[in-house]
């Protein structure tokens, strides 16, 4: 709520209403360290305007690079600080991308221990929120899609807004976040319009600053992040040779979080079109290529390949990320990177092709089967003469 500061006084035995200002030229009394200027005379008229507070939406987006490699589940950290106007109490609620609102570690929030879940009524209903002191740092995680809402935030309220901490791969979309507009919207109403206008606020790196200056208004900060990718061929080659050989069937696994490998991506290698190699984008990470059918006429891989994809380039390693050489593959490129695969030529297994032994081992059994017959039948014919 809005309103002048009143205080009536008897002045010259005569009831008087006076009228706070902010200076002394304008005043017409002191009382204190306070100046005040004399209202009209008659019946006195106070006048209040109540104002609906203002919001602030934290929001998080993800793009993709590659083919599909990105984990949803990666997490971005946010050190947050809300000065508010007033002094209260900072209120603020957690909404997943279909809008479903996060209020425990068990749906994936993580908040630092200063920041505490409480009940608040709002239009006579009790709401979940998640409530910390004004001024305080705090911090506060959020995936792909997610939203934080900061609700009730009085004129003259300040903020900063960093995103502390990314996953390996991430990289935020340009220079600074997208923070240059809000809108206002009046509750209840879809015909209110949206505006867009300058938004007061500064940056510096992963950094946003910025003042509450209107009332009944919704601010949006959106952070953007990239999960960068680099495009890298896989060549499938004889062995002593740079020929290329076509189909061989391999699987492409990439390491998570929880340091599972996830498959990404099956292909056949393939010698059509003179293109040279497979094409894929994958982002930063540790890889495991799986040879799971050889080409025809040659031995099948019976190593894993671990790969690892950096800023700095591909190396080849063991499934932690450790470097390591192998016999059958390497490596090589800066920005046209490659993994060639060897595979040494070799007869196929009996089955795996033709029917090698099948016959032979058949007419064996037939033949131990007519045998146990044959030798039942004259056992039986031998008990009748004795009999």
């Amino acid at each position: 709520m809005e309103a002048e500061t009143y205080r009536p006084m008897l002045i010259n035995g005569k009831l008087t209403l006076l009228i706070k200002v902010d200076t002394e030229q304008e005043s017409d009394y002191k009382i204190g360290n306070e100046f005040f200027k004399k209202g009209p005379e008659g019946v006195a008229t106070i006048q209040a305007t109540n104002v609906r507070r203002s919001r602030l939406n934290l929001r998080k987006f993800v793009t993709d690079e590659t083919d599909g490699t990105v984990d949803p589940d990666a997490e971005f950290t946010y050190t947050i600080k809300i000065n508010e106007a007033s002094g209260e109490d900072i209120y603020f609620s957690v909404f997943g991308a279909n809008g479903e609102q996060y209020m425990t570690p068990e749906q994936g929030v993580k908040v630092s221990t200063n920041v505490r879940p409480t009940m608040m009524q709002d239009d006579s209903v009790e709401h979940q929120y998640y409530v910390v002191p004004s001024g305080a740092d705090f911090t506060v995680n959020a995936k792909a899609g997610w939203s934080l809402m900061f609700l009730n935030l009085s004129n003259g309220t300040t903020y900063t807004i960093n995103e502390s901490s990314m996953p390996t791969g991430f990289e935020l979309d340009g220079e600074e976040p997208s923070a240059t507009e809000y809108y206002y919207a009046t509750p209840g109403d879809p015909s209110s319009s949206t505006r867009s206008v300058d938004h007061n606020m500064t940056f510096n790196g992963a950094t946003t600053s910025g003042t509450i200056t209107q009332s009944n208004t919704q601010y949006r900060v959106d952070y953007t992040n990239v999960w960068k990718s680099k495009n890298v061929t896989l060549i499938k080659v004889k062995e002593g040779s740079q020929t290329e050989i076509g189909g061989a069937k391999f699987e492409i696994a990439k390491k998570n979080e929880a340091g599972r490998f996830v498959p990404v991506t099956t292909f056949i290698s393939s010698t059509e079109d003179d293109v040279l190699g497979e094409v894929f984008k994958l982002g930063y990470g540790i890889y495991r290529l799986t040879e799971t059918k050889a080409p025809d006429g040659y031995i099948i891989l019976t190593n894993k390949i671990y790969f690892n994809l950096t800023t700095d380039g591909i190396t080849l390693c063991d499934e932690n990320g450790s470097a390591l050489t192998y016999d059958n593959a390497e490596v090589s490129g800066d920005d046209l990177l490659t993994v060639t695969v060897k595979n040494t030529p070799g007869e196929s297994l009996p089955n795996t092709g033709g029917s090698g032994t099948l016959p032979y081992t058949l007419g064996g059994i037939v033949l131990i089967m007519a045998s146990a017959l044959m030798y039942g039948f004259r056992m039986r014919r031998r008990e009748r003469r004795l009999n």
